[in-house]
């Protein structure tokens, strides 16, 4: 398993992660990390490579991030520690955040902007799922389709009005419009309901034929237009925001509300939701205990902050703001973007 989850790390080409996984795998054979820890951080470090990747963040600050990286980690915290440092990332460096990715992955170009082996990559992961069967495509008859073709026959203009028609092929390679089929040659132009239920000589080639996940909502629809783009790339979203994650990461201190402090609302959050990490902001080094080790937090940042660091912390937790100068007041941050 573990080498099956490296070959993802290698078709992404991140060639300078790899004194990282070194180090990373050396930990996992000495014992201080488990097999299921080890599974854990390359999937971190494949959703912070490929959101990067989707989101089209230069890549020349990666020699830097992964040259440093392994020093970050705290030994007694080693998951949350990495992806603690990750989260704090700004700028070229940053993690990408869910609304940033989903945005950039439904209007990017990934039929022509990408190459063959991260295409493959992509549709794979997303077939797999979280499921465990290794699924590759290179091995196999599958090809990347146009639902909507590259070269439509006439008939497409008569089932689509011109404004459709003008979106359909402004979204033709969007993901969207893409899925994987044995049978591109067969199905090629034609319309999306021949498509749908070819079975020449009994090939069973239509899409109400195949087993993937990719091509499930194609066998429940009866027309293939913008609605149907906007409809599939919902699910495809669900779907990728589940395989390439975020880490949950929140900031507070000890701000009073109407359902106490801010200490009090994260002790519940902790108790409830185990997964979310939480960083906190304090005013002493001596809190760090209190916090950490009593409370169960998983960080924190002192007061008074640094300018450029709390910046970059700031706007890596929250990109949708931009930040110009932090003061020392007392906010908590939510889940609605409101403080």
């Amino acid at each position: 398993n573990i080498s099956l989850k490296l070959e993802n790390i290698k078709s992404l080409e991140v060639n300078v992660s790899y004194p990282f996984f070194l180090k990373i795998y050396k930990d996992y054979n000495d014992k201080v990390i488990d097999k299921e820890e080890f599974m854990h951080i390359i999937n971190l470090i494949e959703s912070f490579v490929f959101r990067r990747f989707i989101c089209d963040v230069p890549t020349n600050a990666m020699n830097k991030i992964f040259m440093s990286l392994y020093r970050q980690i705290d030994k007694n915290n080693y998951i949350e520690s990495l992806e603690k440092h990750l989260c704090k990332l700004g700028s070229a460096q940053r993690f990408p955040k869910n609304d940033e990715v989903i945005s950039k992955l439904k209007e990017k170009n990934i039929y022509e902007s990408i190459n063959q082996k991260r295409k493959m990559y992509l549709f794979e992961k997303l077939e797999q799922g979280l499921g465990k069967t290794f699924i590759n495509f290179s091995q196999t008859t599958y090809t990347i389709e146009h639902i909507f073709p590259q070269k439509p026959v006439k008939e497409w203009k008569k089932e689509l009005n011109q404004k459709d028609y003008d979106i359909m092929q402004e979204k033709l390679h969007t993901i969207a419009n893409l899925t994987i089929s044995a049978n591109n040659g067969e199905l090629g132009n034609k319309t999306f309901k021949e498509k749908q239920d070819m079975n020449v000589n009994n090939g069973e080639q239509g899409y109400i034929y195949s087993k993937l996940w990719l091509n499930e909502y194609l066998k429940q629809i009866e027309e293939w237009k913008p609605k149907n783009i906007e409809e599939r790339f919902d699910k495809i979203k669900e779907r990728f925001l589940k395989v390439w994650k975020y880490p949950n990461v929140i900031i507070t201190n000890n701000t009073y509300s109407n359902n106490g402090s801010g200490e009090e609302v994260l002790k519940v959050v902790k108790k409830i939701r185990k997964d979310i990490k939480v960083i906190v902001l304090t005013v002493e080094r001596n809190e760090t205990k209190h916090f950490i080790n009593i409370i169960g937090f998983d960080g924190y940042l002192e007061k008074p902050l640094d300018q450029r660091k709390a910046i970059s912390v700031l706007t890596a937790l929250i990109p949708k703001l931009k930040f110009n100068r932090v003061e020392p007041m007392y906010y908590i941050y939510n889940n609605k973007n409101r403080f």
